[in-house]
């Protein structure tokens, strides 16, 4: 993909064609419309514009079946959730702000960190600056009208600050061991069956190389050959 002056990749999703997609934006928009919408373009192209950012910037994708309930949490800066049905949000045509999320208190501008799409069942796991996290699911909050504001049940300390969202828990190094685990390396004496001679209790067992006993050969004359059917 081709990226001009300061542009980023924010996320790449896998579709079938028959997808949702929505934006989100730091600012509190979200930009609903279907994945038809997107042209297909080549590798090196810099793609088309999908949501309009002006004073504002992106931060996340999502793409949802739109025959199947699901709901958009989104999650602030500050630590606060907000479920909305995505049937709440009103589709739009691509490359416009998109729909409000939520409405801003006159006190402070609410900032949104990251916004993913889940069912009832899967598990979002917030982690913080300082290797603590947090993790709950939809179903831990009621579904919001556009109108409210992201309540925050996890309230952030002033040196912690949000460094990623999961949904089910973070990729962890662990659950690749067994992909990258070394092959046991072949000996000679892997080529022997051994037989295991158990001594009396509290010892040790001892693994004895079994011999290979020699092949032996029956004499056979050229009569017998010339009586094989095959010959």
């Amino acid at each position: 993909m081709g990226l001009k002056n300061d542009d980023r990749v924010v996320d790449v999703k896998l579709t079938d064609n028959n997808q949702g997609i929505i934006l989100t934006t730091k600012a509190g928009y979200g930009a609903l419309y279907s994945e038809q919408e997107v042209s297909i373009v080549g590798i090196k192209a810099a793609g088309i514009r999908a949501v309009n950012l002006k004073n504002d910037e992106l931060v996340s994708l999502n793409i949802f079946n739109p025959l199947v309930s699901s709901s958009l949490i989104v999650i602030s800066e500050e630590g606060g959730v907000k479920r909305i049905k995505i049937g709440d949000i009103t589709p739009c045509n691509r490359a416009t702000k998109g729909t409000l999320l939520y409405k801003n208190p006159k006190s402070k501008i609410i900032y949104v960190k990251d916004s993913v799409i889940v069912d009832n069942s899967q598990l979002i796991t917030v982690t913080l600056n300082d290797q603590t996290s947090f993790e709950f699911k939809a179903t831990d909050y009621n579904n919001a009208n556009l109108e409210q504001k992201p309540s925050v049940a996890n309230k952030l300390t002033a040196n912690q600050v949000i460094d990623d969202v999961y949904i089910n828990s973070p990729i962890s190094t662990s659950d690749y061991l067994e992909i990258f685990k070394q092959p046991k390396e072949h000996t000679l004496l892997d080529d022997f069956e051994s037989d295991e001679v158990e001594t009396t209790k509290n010892k040790a067992v001892v693994k004895v190389p079994k011999k290979t006993e020699p092949i032996k050969y029956e004499k056979i004359s050229l009569e017998d050959i010339l009586k094989e059917d095959d010959f």
